[in-house]
């Protein structure tokens, strides 16, 4: 089989590497909406990357970008990335609306 399931403990650091990258670069709501747009075409989604794979092992790595097709070929994957990715973004704003109220709380005084 081309895309072979990868083991529970390496999907999550999979899904968790996959998830803050796109946090870091701040796409949180496009990758979301990319990914459940494309859900139901997760199979086609897996292939399209072992296509587009020589292409894009240069940038990515061998390793990683199989790793990658590994989780966005499954729906369950992709569930698990658009929840890890919600979950973060939450975390972000919480820490944005903290910081927030810390310094208006310092502007007080």
């Amino acid at each position: 089989m081309l895309l072979e399931r990868l083991p529970e403990e390496k999907e999550r650091e999979v899904i968790e590497r996959i998830a803050r990258r796109i946090a870091s670069y701040g796409l949180e709501v496009p990758a979301i909406l990319f990914l459940e747009l494309h859900k139901p075409l997760a199979n086609l989604l897996g292939h399209s990357l072992l296509f587009a794979f020589p292409f894009l092992a240069p940038f990515f790595g061998v390793n990683a970008l199989k790793d990658a097709t590994a989780v966005l070929s499954t729906e369950e994957g992709i569930e698990a990335l658009i929840k890890r990715i919600e979950e973060i973004a939450a975390q972000k704003k919480a820490k944005q609306h903290d910081a927030g109220r810390d310094t208006n709380s310092e502007n007080r005084f």
